[in-house]
């Protein structure tokens, strides 16, 4: 039950980039920890129950590398642009590590309040109200998640705008406290846009057609001796 929890941590942390650019001799965790700003001794304790589901590879207790899995997340941008400017991390990319963020924030968290919504609430628990789902539970809004999605807050006297790309600004929200959304703490731009990207790049990876048609070609018939028989008489 921790794996997409630490999965959107991997994601987040710029982990598989940072190991990428480290190269196939993998680098130590304290090493990793230094550069995304990680507690060491929790941090190992994920990459290794990564490593144990196959998504990294441990090349020795506590040096860690990619391997095929983890691969897949990397957004193929320098760390030091990543750190500076996180909000431009999908733009550009395939989407997938966009898909994984977005799968194990917003729509993890609000997978979790599915008994609460639908069973334990009977204000709720018959509802077809989009402001009524799991979603609500999870992060105490009234808005449906579209609606909630495209939220802009002000700052300031300012409305949001273009993400400050600034040392320093990486994973901090508007107040770091427990039980707020240390996310991002000026509306849900960054969200938004992990969202079309994690959409758009998803849908590319299907053929057109594939609904219909099926995403691969039907196996052929195992042989058997009339067909051997029709070959070699052919």
């Amino acid at each position: 039950y921790h794996l997409p929890s630490c999965l959107h941590f991997l994601e987040t942390t710029h982990t598989v980039e940072i190991l990428h650019e480290a190269g196939e001799g993998g680098l130590h965790v304290s090493e990793i920890a230094k550069r995304n700003g990680t507690d060491i001794g929790k941090y190992a304790h994920i990459l290794c129950l990564l490593s144990t589901h196959h998504i990294l590879h441990e090349v020795k207790p506590d040096m860690f590398t990619n391997n095929r899995i983890s691969a897949l997340m990397d957004c193929g941008k320098e760390v030091r642009e990543l750190v500076k400017c996180p909000g431009k991390k999908y733009k550009g990319t395939n989407g997938i590590a966009a898909f994984i963020g977005l799968n194990t924030d917003e729509l993890f968290k609000a997978s979790t309040y599915l008994t609460e919504a639908y069973v334990l609430n009977d204000a709720t628990k018959f509802s077809t109200q989009p402001t009524e789902t799991p979603f609500n539970f999870a992060f105490g809004m009234k808005k449906g998640f579209f609606g909630w999605l495209e939220e802009v807050r002000e700052v300031d006297g300012e409305q949001e705008g273009e993400e400050p790309c600034e040392e320093g600004v990486w994973l901090k929200g508007s107040q770091g406290e427990i039980g707020k959304d240390v996310r991002r703490g000026r509306g849900n731009k960054f969200r938004l846009e992990r969202f079309g990207k994690a959409m758009s790049g998803s849908c590319a990876w299907d053929p057109p057609g594939g609904l219909l048609n099926g995403s691969c070609p039907s196996p052929s018939p195992p042989p058997t001796k009339l067909t051997h028989h029709l070959e070699q008489q052919a």
